[in-house]
């Protein structure tokens, strides 16, 4: 896929015309997307320029090709580009390096973590700095050890030997007596701390584990495996987020960043994970290591059973979860993860196939727990869960709100994907209509209704409300929704095509939860690359669609492209709301009336108390192409300052009589 910028002055009449030639300049048949097209553009001089965005489909991976921008009526000076292979090297390594994540280098990894890594004055001041701290807790970490390797648990013992806090004690729950491993490297330990409890024969790892939280006698309970280890600040950074938090701010489940290793000292593969994710956690065990749970709140809530044997740690997360229990995230790597036959480190089943079925039963117990009601089901990928939410009967009524102006032809697709697509059984589409202008608008509103009571054989049924006001997004929306029947808000752009059939019932089903506020989708541009899969707020100090310009399957970092999760907002062009929460809020801000209104929504529903979710089981099409404009003049601010960013321009000019007309082919590839 190659994303193209054709810049002329000139006739704004004309309408390049582009192909692509292979080497010998027989045509290829690309298929070619028509983003956006805008006249007078002011550029940096001072002079205004045409643009056409284009997005290429190329029918196979080509490295040597020849693009061409003509115009037809001869006004405008054609401009031509090549591609050979070396600059195609270039271009996709460039592409690369604006889209790889944390776990793309692991030899800048490595430096980066000895850059920022406790050294050995960074660690006295640790320890001068923990004893005074206010509150000192003993903190006890329990390691179930059963046929240990030797080397291993050498180096694990030894992680936890130099913590620069000193207030702990190590629990070696030794149910493999038949072997001397944990006996001689506790002994060998000299340290009070250390203690080897032998168990009688090994009862598995619930069992184990669960028998060494209830020799503990500290109060947090720390979780470390037989084979990882940990950095020797790692206890002193939790402790310290201990005493950071406010006294009504109760931390109960600590846990940080990891990564990964074979070779002590050859770390790669890091996971920076974000503050607790709950519906990220939803899909995966997204919080892992280095849980440390309260002692108290264990006690209060119980121990694992043996039947989620392989995700007892991720059981222990829901339950807390479910308890109402306060989370941290310690954002430092704090721990190191090995990967080894007998490790799930790499996301295999391999090793332990079982663990596929008891995280699946932990995930459902939570639900049901909470008395959410639906069924949790397996993935293509292992260990990656996803929960099919039991939507209430009869089916409420969904109004599906779209604003609107001429542009029929946009409408009617993504009014008949609706009618032709949608599962579910009772909605309206209500349409706002503002100030139209085109006659065949308005014959095409009398008979909408009877076509889609007709094409959706009775599911759906479609209405014309008109906002004769100036344009204002946010007042369109509220005053649809003002005018709608339905306790289900579905705000949707008019040029939109439904992909997933049970759209409606994937988002109402996340609304079931009492915690779920806004609902978002995942939306792609017409060359089928990533639109919308969340947004952040913060990023250069406004807002950044994440994921974009990513294959459908292409995961992101920590997955966040491919699994539900929570984000600070998402796009109003396809979002779903409870009408009690929308009026809760008061609505979209009119003070927001082209712009941002979304994201301010979401935003004030995160302050009131709900999530905003995203889900990629629901996709659409979004053939606005305002984002991309940015995003490519964004671009084209990075190459004025930047060599990063690479573009071919080939100019030429010829005498019309009255002016000078110039073509300029930027390129770039988004692969």
């Amino acid at each position: 896929m190659w994303r193209y910028e054709v810049t002329w002055t000139g006739d704004p009449r004309c309408a390049p015309e582009f192909q692509i030639f292979d080497t010998y300049m027989n045509a290829i048949d690309a298929t070619v997307h028509v983003f956006e097209s805008r006249v007078d553009v002011l550029q940096q001089n001072g002079c205004c320029v045409k643009k056409t965005y284009l997005s290429v489909e190329m029918p196979q991976d080509i490295r040597d090709f020849v693009a061409t921008a003509i115009d037809p009526t001869g006004q405008i000076q054609n401009g031509v580009c090549a591609m050979d292979g070396l600059l195609y090297n270039g271009m996709v390594d460039g592409s690369w390096n604006r889209m790889k994540d944390a776990r793309a280098d692991d030899a800048v990894y490595r430096r980066c973590f000895e850059q920022h890594r406790a050294k050995p004055g960074g660690l006295a001041c640790q320890r001068v700095a923990s004893a005074a701290f206010a509150y000192k807790p003993l903190v006890s970490t329990v390691v179930p050890c059963y046929k240990t390797d030797r080397v291993y648990l050498s180096e694990l013992l030894g992680s936890v030997l130099v913590q620069s806090y000193d207030n702990w004690e190590l629990l070696l729950m030794d149910a493999s007596t038949e072997w001397d491993v944990v006996a001689t490297l506790a002994a060998g330990a000299h340290n009070e701390g250390v203690y080897r409890i032998e168990l009688p024969g090994n009862g598995g790892i619930v069992v184990n584990t669960n028998a060494s939280i209830q020799q503990a006698t500290g109060d947090h309970i720390a979780f470390l495996d037989d084979g990882d280890i940990l950095k020797p600040d790692t206890l002193f950074h939790y402790v310290a987020a201990l005493n950071k938090a406010a006294e009504d701010d109760h931390l109960r489940v600590l846990f940080c960043d990891e990564d990964m290793f074979q070779k002590t000292g050859e770390w790669g593969r890091p996971v920076f994970k974000t503050k607790l994710n709950v519906d990220l956690l939803y899909s995966h065990n997204c919080v892992t290591h280095f849980l440390m749970v309260e002692k108290a709140l264990i006690d209060c809530i119980g121990m694992s059973p043996e039947d989620v044997a392989g995700a007892q740690d991720y059981d222990l997360t829901l339950r807390c979860l479910a308890a109402g229990a306060r989370f941290e995230h310690v954002a430092h790597v704090q721990y190191h993860w090995r990967v080894h036959p007998g490790s799930t480190a790499d996301g295999s089943a391999d090793s332990k196939p079982y663990a596929i079925e008891a995280g699946r039963l932990a995930l459902q117990r939570h639900f049901n727990a909470l008395g959410i009601c639906g069924t949790v089901e397996e993935t293509e990928t292992p260990f990656v869960y996803c929960m099919r939410y039991a939507l209430p009967e009869p089916a409420p009524l969904v109004s599906i709100v779209i604003p609107t102006k001429d542009h029929v032809e946009t409408l009617d697709a993504c009014v008949m994907s609706i009618a032709q697509k949608a599962t579910y059984a009772n909605y309206e589409i209500v349409l706002m209509e503002n100030n139209s202008e085109a006659p065949e608008t308005f014959a095409y509103y009398e008979t909408l209704p009877e076509r889609v009571a007709a094409t959706s054989e009775g599911k759906g049924i479609a209405r014309v409300m008109y906002w004769p006001g100036e344009f204002n997004y946010s007042k369109i929306i509220n005053f649809g929704v003002e005018h709608a029947k339905g306790d289900y808000l579905l705000l949707l752009n008019n040029d939109t095509e439904v992909i997933s059939p049970d759209f409606i019932e994937e988002m109402m089903g996340y609304l079931q939860r009492p915690d779920a506020g806004v609902v978002g989708a995942k939306l792609y541009f017409a060359d089928h690359l990533v639109q919308h899969a969340g947004i952040l707020v913060g990023v250069r100090g406004a807002l950044a669609h994440a994921n974009q310009d990513f294959s459908a399957k292409r995961e992101g970092y920590l997955a966040r492209a491919v699994r539900p999760g929570n984000f600070s907002a998402v796009t109003g062009t396809c979002q779903m709301v409870r009408r009690d929460v929308f009026e809760q809020v008061g609505g979209y801000n009119e003070e927001f009336a082209v712009g941002f209104n979304d994201a301010d929504f979401c935003l004030r529903v995160w302050e009131a108390g709900y999530r905003t979710i995203f889900t990629p089981y629901v996709e659409l099409y979004h053939y606005d192409p305002s984002i991309y404009s940015i995003a490519c003049f964004n671009l084209q601010q990075q190459r004025y300052h930047s060599q990063s960013a690479r573009a071919i321009a080939v100019t030429s000019s010829r005498r019309d009589g009255r002016r000078r007309a110039m073509m300029f082919l930027h390129e770039r590839p988004a692969v």
